[in-house]
């Protein structure tokens, strides 16, 4: 991953179970409080098991995270220039130690596979956070 970022096992944080890489303004580590990781994270690349890369404008992505809430939007274009997108809006904590996440919806819509489906607000249980210095992993 590409991303200087806060590390967590939460599955959803960052969307790693995509295994996106995400380029932003790194967060700055607080040595006794709380990371910071507020503002806009831009989608570079999408990794596949098979080491297959996909990169704008094949994929296209942001994630906003302002002191309270964290916005997910992803789109990708396949080989026919069918879409598929994925919107996540949560509510989220941060400590010094976990990182806590409530989805309020979320919603996939998929010209690919012809289907849309949405998720009803969920508690995520609260991960505990390494800290590291290379990109966002699970």
């Amino acid at each position: 991953m590409h991303a200087t970022m806060v590390r967590t096992t939460v599955p959803m944080l960052l969307v790693l179970t995509l295994a996106l890489s995400f380029a932003g303004i790194p967060p700055t580590p607080q040595a006794s409080s709380a990371p910071r990781i507020e503002g806009t994270y831009q989608l570079i690349a999408r990794q596949f098991p098979d080491g297959t890369m996909l990169r704008p404008p094949d994929i296209m992505g942001l994630i906003t995270y302002t002191k309270t809430h964290r916005n997910v939007n992803i789109v990708r274009k396949d080989a026919t220039g069918k879409f598929t997108s994925f919107s996540s809006v949560s509510t989220y904590t941060l400590t010094a130690t976990e990182y806590t996440e409530t989805i309020l919806f979320s919603i996939r819509t998929d010209q690919i596979g012809e289907k849309t489906s949405s998720t009803p607000s969920q508690v995520r249980p609260a991960a505990p956070l390494s800290r590291g210095t290379g990109g966002a992993s699970s």
